[in-house]
């Protein structure tokens, strides 16, 4: 992958957590205040327990309107990206139930796997236009700068990461 290509993909899941994070982040923060406790630990992390999302988030300052923002967006989404969610499972109940005790029927299993193609495909656009939003009506200038170096920083320790792990499952000689 080109690396332009690679830090526009890391941006735009990093929105996607942070879009993530906010809507968790409110929701704790509504919990710890109905019950007068603290928020829950792991809330931190955002909804799909990334740490980096909850990090952007307090770096960026997001303010509570800008939370509210996020959480509207998302919450306008649910109707396209629920089905498509209910889609993934029941494929993933049909390839279990389909290949369960050692049955292998090739056609079928092909069938099933054709199906999650074609919606994790519709659920990576809806996800891209969902961070473009984020991006481009949410976030303040500022915002964007710090989150793209933010996301340089996040990427160049991927890739080092990457580099080292494929460096040692080389074969020595």
């Amino acid at each position: 992958m080109k690396p332009w290509k690679r830090s526009a993909t890391a941006i735009l899941a990093t929105l996607t957590l942070l879009a993530s994070f906010a809507v968790a982040q409110q929701t704790s923060n509504t919990t710890a205040n109905e019950t007068g406790g603290t928020p829950a630990k792991h809330m931190h992390h955002g909804m799909w327990g990334h740490p980096f999302a909850g990090r952007m988030a307090q770096q960026l300052n997001l303010t509570d309107t800008q939370k509210q923002q996020i959480k509207t967006l998302l919450q306008s989404e649910k109707p396209t990206i629920q089905p498509l969610t209910a889609s993934l499972a029941s494929d993933r109940k049909a390839m279990w139930e389909a290949t369960a005790s050692g049955k292998f029927d090739e056609t079928q299993v092909r069938s099933i796997a054709n199906q999650q193609a074609q919606t994790m495909a519709q659920l990576m656009v809806e996800r891209e236009r969902i961070k473009s939003k984020i991006y481009n009506t949410v976030l303040t200038a500022d915002q964007k700068t710090k989150a793209d170096q933010m996301l340089a920083q996040f990427e160049a320790r991927r890739a080092e990461r990457q580099q080292k792990h494929q460096t040692q499952s080389q074969p020595q000689q």
